[in-house]
């Protein structure tokens, strides 16, 4: 749709999307760019030349944003009049998710022992939570406790060590209130329903969790033999629960549309490796 309206391509790897109002930015880190379209007719309005491996964007609410870093770069603060990138700030390690609560932003660094908290004010980092490594998710429920999913900790062979965890923090508190390690691998692409009530996400499968439950599920919400999920998304209008899958990474995936039971409603093919959704109201 993007070539289509402005006859040309997005460029290399289109991460994450994120969408403010009528405008998505779609990030797309080999490129170093987010480009800012229209979200109804897809059309470029302007491009952020980033540098580094931009992964998420957030904005803080007062005309600036974040952008993190894949592979260890400084953060990046933008200004979206401008879309230029006006200052930054280290963190280093593979900073990712983040979520405003409040006066801050709460950052994701895989690579670190810390979920990090940025002043929307000031634009710098101003708190630190320890939460353990492998964090790359971020929810935040009805209760106003975020949820952390973690993804498998490796040693410095890159041999897995540690399986990945699901996290429930008390951000007044800055205690872990619910900790459980996965049977196996890790979890990642924590996404919550409309109600902020069930928490979904990537783990051998979908894995579907009420925010009440003092266990982590035993069984898939939706499994598929031999797929490679890559992305996953919750329809706020409907509740349909979309799962990309990146079978091999080179050839064109698939996009399965689930209900609430995890029933099929719908499968289409996509684009190679599906990574993430914007839901537009058209």
């Amino acid at each position: 749709v993007y070539a289509l309206a402005n006859q040309e391509e997005m460029g290399d790897i289109l991460q994450s999307l994120y969408l403010m109002g009528d405008t998505l930015f779609a990030v797309i880190n080999n490129s170093q760019k987010i480009i800012a379209l229209n979200a109804r007719t897809f059309a470029k309005i302007g491009v952020i030349n980033t540098g580094g491996f931009p992964q998420s964007f957030c904005p803080t609410g007062d005309g600036f944003a974040l952008v993190t870093d894949l592979f260890g770069g400084p953060v990046k603060v933008v200004n979206l009049s401008t879309f230029a990138v006006v200052s930054n700030f280290s963190c280093p390690g593979s900073t990712g998710d983040m979520l405003p609560i409040g006066d801050g932003i709460y950052m994701t660094n895989s690579s670190s022992e810390y979920l990090y908290k940025v002043s929307k004010a000031s634009k710098t980092i101003v708190d630190s939570v320890l939460v353990g490594k492998g964090a790359n998710g971020l929810a935040l429920d009805k209760n106003g406790k975020v949820w952390i999913s973690l993804g498998i900790v490796y040693d410095e062979n890159f041999m897995p060590i540690e399986n990945g965890k699901i996290k429930r923090l008390n951000v007044s508190s800055k205690a872990i209130e619910f900790n459980q390690t996965l049977v196996a691998g890790g979890a990642r692409k924590l996404k919550i329903n409309a109600s902020n009530d069930v928490l979904y996400y990537l783990n051998n499968g979908v894995q579907k969790m009420e925010i009440t439950s003092t266990s982590l599920p035993t069984i898939p919400f939706y499994s598929a033999a031999g797929a490679s999920f890559n992305a996953l998304g919750i329809d706020p209008v409907n509740q349909y629960i979309l799962v990309g899958d990146a079978k091999n990474y080179t050839s064109e995936g698939t996009v399965t549309v689930l209900r609430q039971d995890g029933s099929v409603q719908s499968s289409y093919t996509a684009g190679v490796a599906p990574s993430d959704f914007a839901f537009i109201k058209q």
